[in-house]
């Protein structure tokens, strides 16, 4: 619970003690004897104690007493009040050390039964975790069945497009065993070519396994967040090392079309469209290869997606978390006896705190921020406490006023794009609040 402010009575108690002792009461010798309150507090109730001492004062002139005399006695009587006060105190006291001792008992009783319901409570919590864990859990174990599916009817049509190829590649065959006596003038210049090609292909072939290197890197450091991504990452893996191996076949029969075409290097035109052909079939496969590798980039940006989801969703119960704790701070508050009495009170600690940030808007301390941060939370506390004390759900709440400032926010937009802007930047506020109006009207 936040703490309390200072009431008129307290400053007005604190200045009478000072008029007493002779001394003029300024907001500075209050706060020295309150030792607590801001300025604009004592400030506002210091003003209307000095009204009602200026009608004393009135009345001490119309009996024709000494101004003097009646600060004496003021004086006077407030030390009786407090000698009082004190005299109350000590017998309170007294009082408390007699009831201690069977609230004491009541107290023993009352936190092992307090301590049972929290483990209870947790026990529960616990349990709804887990269960909430195990949906999602089978729910990915779905997503990854499918997906798995999804691979499976895809390495079929590789394996079909395979087989036309290796056809194709026969029928090649047999066209340069025709051809093989016309194409020897032709071989020096195919061989300079085909050291050409394989140097580009080595230089495709070694980017392509550093790209593929660091995706196990990633996948790896995937695998050990949690047991549902890594199964999807070992599928991808075992779906990785089989497109390797279809590469691997596609390479040693290039390999073999290549060791083809130096023995049949003899024909010029029949060559030629000999080696265009072989030229579109290894264009083809490395179109099959380009799709390979970026259904698994997709994948690794789905994965990537996945791990800010959780991330997300990390964020979201600590935040939980927090208000939780909060709730359970109040509650303690409340079986201690430590609480409010009534809304009222609330709403005056909200205003004072309010009071006190504004003091720190306009102060030129270096350390403003933590001040200011420090307020800030004394009032969401506040803010919190009036919400416990009506039986409010401060998540609830918070949501709804999240929701309903969506809904304006939006009608704000459509409003702006209607007027053909983009933001409102340059726009003063006034008429930013024009718009606000009108959203409100619109969607309530």
């Amino acid at each position: 619970m936040a703490r309390p402010g200072v009431t008129y009575q307290d400053i007005a108690a604190a200045a009478h003690r000072i008029a007493g002792e002779g001394k003029n009461p300024t907001i500075e010798n209050v706060r020295a004897i309150l030792g607590t309150g801001s300025i604009g507090t004592i400030n506002k109730y210091l003003r209307q104690w000095k009204e009602t001492r200026h009608s004393t004062d009135t009345i001490a002139s119309q009996e024709q007493l000494p101004e003097a005399l009646v600060s004496v006695l003021k004086g006077l009587w407030v030390n009786v009040v407090e000698q009082a006060s004190d005299h109350i105190t000590v017998m309170e006291e007294k009082h408390k050390e007699t009831l201690s001792a069977v609230q004491d008992t009541r107290d023993k009783y009352q936190k092992n039964n307090h301590r049972w319901q929290q483990l209870f409570q947790k026990w529960h919590e616990e349990k709804a975790r887990l269960s909430q864990e195990r949906e999602t859990l089978e729910k990915k174990l779905h997503e990854s069945q499918k997906q798995a599916a999804a691979l499976s009817e895809q390495h079929a049509i590789a394996l079909k497009q395979l087989e036309e190829k290796q056809e194709r590649i026969g029928e090649l065959h047999r066209l340069h065993q025709q051809t093989q006596e016309n194409l020897e003038h032709y071989r020096e210049s195919a061989r300079e070519q085909r050291l050409l090609d394989q140097q580009s292909h080595e230089q495709y072939k070694q980017q392509t396994q550093t790209e593929i290197k660091a995706l196990q890197e990633q996948f790896t450091a995937q695998r050990e967040k949690t047991f549902s991504l890594q199964r999807q990452h070992q599928s991808l893996e075992q779906t990785y090392i089989a497109l390797e191996k279809t590469h691997e076949q596609t390479q040693s029969q290039l390999h073999k079309l290549t060791t083809q075409i130096e023995e049949s290097e003899k024909a010029k035109n029949e060559y030629w469209h000999a080696s265009q052909h072989w030229r579109n079939q290894y264009q083809e496969s490395q179109t099959l290869l380009n799709e390979k590798i970026t259904f698994l980039v997709d994948t690794q940006t789905e994965l990537k997606l996945l791990s800010r989801e959780l991330s997300d969703i990390k964020k979201v119960l600590g935040k939980e978390n927090i208000l939780k704790k909060i709730a359970a701070l109040e509650n303690q508050s409340d079986q201690f006896g430590f609480k409010w009495e009534n809304a009222a009170q609330i709403i005056t600690q909200i205003r004072n705190e309010l009071v006190e940030i504004h003091e720190h808007l306009n102060s030129t301390d270096p350390d403003v921020t933590l001040k200011l941060q420090e307020e800030i939370g004394d009032l969401l506390h506040a803010a919190f406490s009036l919400c416990h004390f009506c039986n409010v759900d401060f998540q609830e709440t918070l949501e709804k006023s999240a929701n309903k400032f969506e809904r304006r926010f939006m009608a704000v937009q459509a409003l702006a794009k209607e007027r053909g802007l983009d933001n409102l930047h340059s726009l003063p506020f006034k008429e930013l609040m024009n718009f606000w109006d009108k959203a409100k009207e619109t969607v309530g």
